[in-house]
């Protein structure tokens, strides 16, 4: 037997002001994440009750319009018009408000219509309920109370003695299922599936999964000193030379002040090498820059990726290209870093410099 699926796209967004599905969720159409988010192998036909054009055009052949009715169940009853549903089909009635619905919810429901005539997914209510009207105050138990969610599915003679009954202002279709007196059964819904009905709803939902979805984001850094006779040079944390030095007021490794840069860039941290570890301070006068790199990192997070060049002609830096990528690997958690060595070519032969790209996955607090 055929499984359908009714899509309610054509609700007035009386309570969210505008029209929701217009709306972007994570810098993408809510419609289109909701169209991307139908499980189509598992329905045979699959009706949009809504305007034609908010359909993303890479589902237009698969989808079968229907207008819009002025209530639900009018808009429920325009789809099903457009099936030809017989006793033993399963229809799938799914508010498209529910952009978020798992393909996992949807195999359920249809599974269930296998020993039920219709099943509804819940969640139970987590916060204390009180029924509030002027004087009468009193609080409701939360047992077999339950939060009602969609897809909810339907076998195709319930539906049709749904559609054929004498009820209209309505939830859902399961309330009139509930009087004709059909076997319902309840499964667990998502936490996740939640229904767009406030303005606020949508920036919540985003600031909710920025917090434990990781976010990829890019920095750059650079950092340039003169070189001096004598004394340690460092690159990357590793000394290479002690005939030259860096010249700064910590030991001088452009390179590791081009990734503290690179990396509270990528943070989105107003702040570079200088102004976090200011020249001048005693403190920091002849610190190894590694120590600054290990604090800005155990304050911000590691990175994931970096790439590096740098530009210095005093001295040869293949034989330490291992140790220095090692090191920096260590001090910054990636796993991968790639450096490549010049030599100052059309530049000043005293100077030492680096350009840094970092990549990290950080998370946005709010």
């Amino acid at each position: 037997m055929p499984n359908y699926l009714i899509l309610l796209g054509g609700g007035k967004s009386t309570r969210y002001g505008k029209d929701k599905l217009s709306e972007t969720f994570m810098g993408r159409p809510v419609v289109d994440v909701l169209f991307s988010s139908i499980p189509w192998t598992l329905f045979d036909k699959v009706v949009w009750v809504g305007d034609a054009a908010k359909v993303p055009s890479k589902y237009v052949k698969p989808v079968v319009i229907a207008p819009p009715g002025e209530t639900r169940y009018l808009s429920v009853k325009n789809g099903l018009s457009r099936l030809n549903v017989e006793g033993g089909d399963k229809v799938i009635i799914h508010d498209g408000a529910r952009f978020l619905a798992s393909s996992d919810i949807f195999e359920k429901v249809i599974a269930y219509l296998d020993r039920c005539d219709v099943v509804y997914p819940s969640i139970p209510p987590t916060d204390a309920l009180r029924f509030h009207h002027e004087s009468e105050i009193k609080t409701v138990s939360r047992d077999h109370v339950y939060r009602v969610q969609t897809p909810q599915g339907f076998r195709g003679s319930v539906i049709k003695a749904i559609i054929q009954s004498d009820y209209r202002d309505v939830y859902d279709e399961v309330m009139i299922a509930e009087d004709l007196g059909f076997r319902i059964c309840r499964i667990d819904g998502d936490i996740t599936n939640v229904k767009l009905t406030y303005p606020d709803d949508i920036r919540q939902m985003e600031r909710c999964i920025s917090r434990f979805i990781p976010i990829q984001s890019i920095g750059i850094g650079f950092d340039s000193h003169v070189i001096g006779e004598s004394g340690s040079l460092y690159v990357g944390g590793v000394k290479v030379s002690d005939e030259y030095h860096s010249i700064g007021w910590s030991d001088g490794d452009a390179l590791i002040h081009a990734t503290v840069d690179a990396i509270l860039s990528a943070f989105g941290v107003a702040e570079d090498v200088g102004s976090l570890f200011p020249p001048g301070d005693i403190s920091y006068k002849g610190i190894r820059s590694t120590e600054l790199l290990s604090r800005v990192v155990k304050k911000y997070g590691p990175v994931s990726q970096m790439s590096a060049v740098v530009i210095l002609s005093k001295v040869k830096l293949k034989a330490y290209r291992s140790a220095i990528i090692e090191g920096i690997k260590k001090l910054i958690g990636a796993d991968k870093v790639a450096i490549t060595f010049k030599t100052a070519e059309g530049f000043d032969d005293n100077l030492y410099i680096a350009y840094v790209v970092v990549s990290v996955l950080r998370r946005d607090d709010v």
